[in-house]
């Protein structure tokens, strides 16, 4: 999402929209977990398997995606550049 030019309050008012549009209740952080609307979707309808799939245990790979996306914001802000 950030690394297409979204921005936090584009972040937040999709987040109001979804929630609006859908009727169910999501974290914020949940549509940072779920990559694609596809993932997204199976999240929002309660499919216990919304998870990315791989070997790696949710919580490991989701401290994983943190600190890629941390250390790729760093990057940003110290002006270099990630050629996306």
């Amino acid at each position: 999402f950030f690394d297409i030019g979204g921005t936090s309050f584009a972040l937040a008012a999709v987040h109001t929209l979804i929630g609006a549009r859908t009727g169910t209740e999501t974290s914020l952080v949940s549509l940072l977990e779920f990559p694609t609307i596809a993932a997204l979707a199976r999240h929002l309808a309660g499919d216990p398997g919304t998870g990315l799939a791989g070997a790696e245990p949710p919580d490991r790979a989701r401290a994983a995606r943190l600190r890629d996306r941390r250390n790729r914001l760093q990057h940003l802000r110290s002006g270099g550049r990630t050629g996306e």
